[in-house]
């Protein structure tokens, strides 16, 4: 299995005040596995450009396929990916100021 990942934490003041940071990850040559996202506080946009991934909500029972982008909210309860095959990710981590105008 490769695996690989970056971070980018803004130090420019205007960058600073709506991007908490820039994330990538990358894994290639998975065998099907489960894996468990907790819940972190924080809101943030996600690029999915992997091979299909499902995720279950056991909030609602329900299990969907991950869309290509979504917004990741303030989660209460962990929820459950099942990965296949590769995995790639970008994601933007925002401060509250940067959601709010986002949107």
């Amino acid at each position: 299995m490769t695996k690989s990942s970056n971070i980018y934490i803004p130090n420019n003041e205007v960058e600073k005040t709506f991007i908490k940071c820039i994330w990538r990850l990358s894994e290639y040559d998975i065998q099907e596995r489960k894996e468990i996202i907790l819940p972190k506080g924080t809101v943030e946009i996600i690029f999915n450009f992997s091979d299909k991934i499902n995720y279950f909500s056991p909030s609602y029972k329900i299990e969907k396929s991950l869309p290509d982008v979504f917004v990741n909210g303030i989660n209460f309860k962990p929820f459950e990916l099942t990965k296949t095959k590769q995995q790639k990710f970008l994601g933007v981590q925002l401060n509250s100021i940067g959601l709010r105008l986002l949107f």
